[in-house]
């Protein structure tokens, strides 16, 4: 009950293909206290198994102290 899923995006370069494998690397890029709260932003790059890219996404969290 502390953690909010605030918002979430995403921008996709193309869809994968039914079978293919992709690759994920997440990130923490933000890391904010104010008025007694953390707000997270959490992004990640998907690849396909080449390495070019299919997906950037990002995601805000708040978390209550």
């Amino acid at each position: 009950m502390r953690l909010l899923h605030a918002e979430q995006e995403f921008t996709w370069v193309r869809h994968p293909q039914a079978g293919e494998s992709v690759i994920s690397q997440g990130r923490v890029t933000t890391d904010v206290s104010r008025r007694g709260m953390r707000f997270v932003t959490f992004e990640t790059e998907t690849t396909d198994g080449a390495g070019k890219p299919l997906c950037h996404s990002r995601a805000l969290f708040v978390i209550r102290s």
